[in-house]
């Protein structure tokens, strides 16, 4: 015996605030939300005695699979009650799938991603009931995109340079807090899943802001929820030779300089500290300069 629910997700709202992903009840097209299917199966599975022979209890088990798009051999972990419960790697296609065995009963579940560098993805979760002696399927789970910038802090004027992973060929869509009336142009990921955004501050005025994405699968049409906030500050004041932007200078910045040395780089790269693309002993110098100094103009 078979029984099958549908669940579509709605896009979440695009506020300040990053509330939770969590998948909800909603009547929304495929094409502008998450469609998660729950398919239970009657399976046969021992029950498991917790609390040892005397007195002990007796707890129903229950199957769960979770399947979905993610990056290309990124790091899938499952959770249940905020606890972790299954880890395991996507394919080369970003693909992941899990079946696993647990007690039955309420339970939240979350499926979260690290990719390859690194970055992890928000948490998408949705809560059901396990039923015992039966075999759940989540499927057609999108996990959200992950995002980072080149720096944290930037001179008005400046180029922030943003970067994450999502699944392949997927279109990559960034919202704003600080101008909600502005559309900034959709990036198509490649074929590893990685996209990147080239944001210019010369609009924006002094102070904090963030941005954050979702994607959407073109051949299917699933959308990912949204990823984590990124944050970032348009400064007046810092230190030009801040290369990582935390206020200070020292070995951290001297490293991602060297990093760079001897490379022709684009404009407003981060080590090209005097400007003219290239990373050299012009710009060693004027990080020797700044050595240890905090106050100085920002980057």
């Amino acid at each position: 015996m078979k029984l099958c629910i549908a669940i579509i997700v709605g896009i979440l709202s695009l506020s300040l605030l990053n509330p939770p992903q969590s998948f909800a009840q909603a009547e929304i097209e495929r094409d502008i939300g998450i469609s998660v299917t729950i398919e239970g199966e009657v399976v046969e599975l021992p029950q498991v005695l917790i609390g040892g022979s005397s007195g002990g209890v007796e707890v129903q088990q229950a199957k769960l699979a979770v399947k979905g798009y993610a990056y290309p051999d990124a790091g899938i972990t499952v959770l249940k009650n905020r606890g972790v419960i299954a880890t395991l790697l996507a394919d080369k296609k970003g693909i992941f799938e899990k079946t696993i065995t647990t007690d039955a009963g309420l339970a939240t579940i979350g499926v979260w991603a690290k990719d390859a560098s690194g970055r992890n993805s928000s948490t998408s979760s949705i809560t059901i009931v396990l039923q015992p002696n039966t075999k759940t399927t989540i499927s057609d789970i999108v996990v959200s995109p992950t995002i980072s910038a080149d720096r944290n802090k930037i001179r008005q004027g400046k180029v922030l340079k943003i970067s994450g992973s999502t699944f392949p060929k997927s279109v990559v869509r960034l919202f704003n807090n600080f101008a909600a009336s502005q559309v900034l142009a959709p990036v198509k990921a490649d074929q590893n899943g990685l996209w990147a955004y080239i944001l210019e501050t010369k609009e924006l005025q002094f102070g904090e802001y963030s941005l954050r994405t979702n994607s959407q699968l073109q051949d299917v049409g699933l959308l990912s929820t949204f990823s984590d906030n990124l944050n970032f500050e348009i400064a007046e004041g810092g230190n030009i030779a801040d290369l990582n932007g935390d206020n200070k200078v020292d070995i951290v910045d001297l490293s991602i300089l060297l990093y760079n040395w001897h490379k022709q780089v684009t404009q407003n790269h981060p080590a090209d500290l005097n400007g003219d693309k290239t990373i050299d002993l012009n710009d060693f110098s004027i990080l020797m300069y700044n050595w240890n100094d905090e106050n100085r103009n920002v980057a």
